[in-house]
């Protein structure tokens, strides 16, 4: 069988959790057979907390480090101003039963979404119910979906 690319998305895979070291974990062991990305929907620090497994991607979707949105609001550009004021905005993609709602913003909708649109093959696993909605909305119908729950018994 020829190895498979298996994306992880995670919620902020730069902080420390049970989540966050399960799919570790897990994305390690399959990158011995398979091509393996982690994505972080977002990053608020420069270097993940735990460390990321040897042959195992790590991809940030939006950064929201004080230092970046800083700098995104010393520039006068359209692109810059556009980005500035959709992180400040709700998202409208997460739902508000996910106890972490408040940590998402239009800016990480946005940029999950051209994510999910731009994978076309193999496998996609979401790890909280709002993120395994949106790839099941908005991934392509031939990419395998997977939803994990770390979140309820």
């Amino acid at each position: 069988m020829p190895p498979l690319t298996i994306r992880f998305i995670l919620m902020n895979a730069f902080s420390v959790g049970g989540t966050i070291r399960t799919t570790l974990t897990t994305a390690g062991e399959l990158a011995a057979r398979h091509d393996v990305e982690v994505v972080s929907l977002y990053r608020r620090r420069t270097d993940p907390a735990l460390p990321i497994p040897p042959g195992v991607r790590l991809r940030s979707l939006t950064d929201l480090r004080e230092e970046t949105l800083e700098r995104l609001g010393r520039r006068h550009g359209v692109g810059a101003r556009v980005r500035l004021g959709l992180a400040g905005r709700r998202t409208r993609l997460m739902s508000t039963s996910d106890f972490r709602w408040p940590n998402f913003n239009l800016l990480t909708d946005v940029n999950l979404y051209r994510y999910l649109a731009s994978v076309h093959d193999g496998v996609v696993i979401g790890t909280r119910p709002s993120v395994n909605l949106a790839v099941a909305h908005l991934t392509a119908p031939a990419v395998v979906r997977v939803g994990q729950d770390h979140m309820n018994l």
